[in-house]
């Protein structure tokens, strides 16, 4: 007796080898550290290698996503490519070698980090915080990395925001309450945004106006003058050929001007006034319009006012919600701010909780982004 097939229709066989062969192509791509001679190092999937350049698919870690990009390095900026199979087994071989000292483990710390071994980045980094817990730049690292000081203990994000009943907005950690005032202040800053863009295009409308005034204007004297000359010259050949017959010098320039009328139909009346109606035409049109976009924002000034107190009460409204030196930061950058930025610049984003301009400069990371 005969079995049962078992073999799959021809269509799903083909799907099927089609998806192991994608699947397949991943698994056998070459995972490679990239070691540049200026010591930085990158880390990706292996495209191609030849003497001129080395073709990688760049993997970047962070706390939120996996960042792929496609990167090409000149071979003579690079000193070797080391195929790693294992990245734990090539982070323990390389943690033996590194040094001891701020600059290296800061260093390790980030490489860990960018390669997606959090818990290794979290070791570095908390052993330099150790040494010196007044050191702001491994505190922003070990934020970075996803940790957050609590009770003196470092603890990740999210055992602390479930501990607060915390919840992220914004790359941050909120109190639901902050985070109503945050999308207000972020909504109002946005239409106070747009309200300062259609205030521009209002303002270079105008200016185009102007222009095209000042420009229809120049050609209607231009015109005129052409005119003017035009009849000058004609009186002046009519009056100089009283004495001379048909073969004189004035017969040649009657003869001469009438040709010029001939190919220059502007010189005739009737066209002269037609042009001149255009071209006045043209400068009626233009200064309506004027009229329209300087009174469209004379209008919009109060509207604008009303978008920039809005923002400014919302900011402030969750500002006041931030611990009291996050208040004086923010405070400080306004005033900054309001130094080198026009009035109708709108105002930026607050510093949201925990978040620290100016910390000390920590040492560069191990590869350049730009790369």
């Amino acid at each position: 007796m005969a079995l049962p097939s078992t073999s799959l229709p021809r269509c799903a066989l083909v799907l099927c080898l089609t998806a192991l062969g994608a699947f397949g192509s991943r698994l056998l791509a070459e995972n490679v550290e990239v070691v540049f001679t200026s010591g930085e190092r990158v880390y990706g999937e292996l495209i191609s290698q030849n003497a001129g350049e080395v073709d990688i698919t760049r993997i970047v870690y962070t706390r939120s996503r996996i960042i792929t990009s496609q990167a090409s390095y000149p071979a003579a900026s690079v000193a070797s490519v080391i195929p790693v199979p294992s990245l734990i087994d090539y982070y323990q071989a390389r943690a033996k070698e590194t040094p001891d000292t701020y600059a290296d483990q800061y260093a390790l710390a980030r490489w860990c980090f960018e390669r997606g071994l959090q818990d290794q980045a979290f070791i570095h980094a908390k052993h330099l915080y150790d040494q010196d817990p007044s050191d702001d730049s491994s505190k922003a690292l070990l934020k970075e990395i996803g940790y957050i000081l609590d009770d003196g203990q470092w603890v990740k994000e999210g055992t602390y925001a479930s501990k607060h009943g915390l919840v992220t907005f914004d790359g941050h950690l909120m109190t639901p309450a902050q985070v109503e005032l945050r999308r207000t202040d972020l909504k109002a800053q946005l239409l106070y945004n747009n309200g300062t863009e259609h205030s521009l295009t209002l303002a270079n409308a105008i200016s185009n106006d102007q222009r095209r005034i000042k420009e229809e204007q120049a050609r209607m004297t231009a015109f005129d003058k052409q005119v003017a000359d035009d009849k000058a010259q004609n009186q002046a050949s009519n009056q100089g050929g009283g004495g001379q017959g048909q073969g004189g010098r004035s017969y040649r320039q009657n003869q001469a001007q009438q040709q010029q009328q001939a190919a220059d139909p502007g010189t005739d009346d009737s066209d002269t006034v037609a042009q001149k109606k255009d071209i006045q035409t043209a400068i009626d049109s233009a200064t309506k319009q004027l009229t329209v976009d300087e009174k469209a924002q004379s209008d919009f000034v109060a509207v604008l006012a009303k978008l920039q107190s809005d923002a400014a009460s919302a900011h402030q409204a969750f500002v006041a919600t931030l611990p009291q030196a996050e208040q004086d930061q923010d405070a400080a950058r306004l005033k900054a701010q309001a130094r080198t930025v026009t009035p109708a610049a709108a105002p930026t984003p607050a510093t949201a909780p925990g978040e620290k301009p100016g910390a000390k400069k920590a040492p560069a990371k191990d590869a350049d982004e730009d790369k």
